[in-house]
């Protein structure tokens, strides 16, 4: 099943402030997620109905609703978690 993968404005700007080694890859798990919008490894936001996967010391945080994947954040491990919405 092929999803539609958008992103919000706030996940496009922290994505620019990654490094480009660590943005070439979340952008290559971003894609992945037009196959396979619940990819082996991801889980479950502790608290509410969003999915996140790791990209090394990066997290997306996305939701799925029907066929559209809204990624919703992109950061560090350490900060990714702070300001969901």
């Amino acid at each position: 099943m092929a999803y539609q993968v958008r992103l919000k404005p706030r996940a496009l700007r922290e994505m620019r402030k990654l490094p480009p080694e660590d943005r070439e890859r979340v952008v290559g798990k971003i894609r992945s997620l037009r196959q396979d919008a619940r990819p082996p490894g991801c889980e479950k936001v502790q608290g509410t109905d969003y999915l996140r996967v790791r990209v090394g010391d990066c997290r997306i945080v996305y939701g799925v609703s029907g066929r559209l994947v809204m990624v919703l954040q992109v950061g560090h491990r350490r900060d990714v978690y702070r300001h969901l919405p």
